[in-house]
């Protein structure tokens, strides 16, 4: 990989017109070498094409090293099905021989900005059963626009805390 390039922030999913392959992936998770003998990754399954692609490649590659990966699934809780959705998709994983956890967003909900409110407890959530599992490693799919909308929300605190601190 060029020594100019990023790979936290590398497009990758917006410059493939493919499906990623076993050995391309192996190729993308190269620069955040070395891993474990026998690596434990776990990987955020919101149950869309993206998520359980990632899902599968990783499982293949972890195994293929002794390893295992654990599925996290985040339930919002923002819809009447989705804790219905949440157990379809790990029981499709365990049909697969891939732990799942269904990890759900209990709280209140904010009256206003409840998208970037998810994704901040998404985050907290992932970030806290990584931790409880001992799993250095969380992967994420985005699609480009997933990335465009993170990117402009990063800008947006940006200036907003460049804006306060003026004052």
């Amino acid at each position: 990989m060029a020594a100019d390039v990023d790979p936290l922030t590398m497009p990758v999913a917006a410059s493939l017109s493919k499906p990623v392959t076993a050995a391309e992936f192996e190729n993308l998770l190269a620069p955040f070498a070395p891993f474990e003998l026998h690596p434990g990754l776990a990987v955020g399954v919101s149950g869309g094409p993206d998520s359980v692609a990632l899902t599968l490649l990783a499982d293949a590659w972890s195994r293929a090293r002794g390893g295992r990966i654990l599925a996290l699934i985040v339930d919002h809780g923002l819809r009447s099905a989705s804790p219905a959705e949440a157990a379809l998709g790990a029981g499709r994983l365990a049909a697969r021989g891939i732990e799942a956890r269904i990890l759900p967003w209990r709280g209140v909900r904010p009256a206003s900005g409840v998208q970037a409110a998810a994704r901040a407890a998404r985050h907290a959530l992932l970030e806290a059963a990584c931790r409880e599992a001992g799993i250095p490693h969380l992967l994420l799919a985005h699609q480009r626009e997933d990335q465009d909308r993170h990117d402009h929300d990063r800008e947006q605190e940006r200036r907003s805390a460049a804006w306060v601190g003026s004052g």
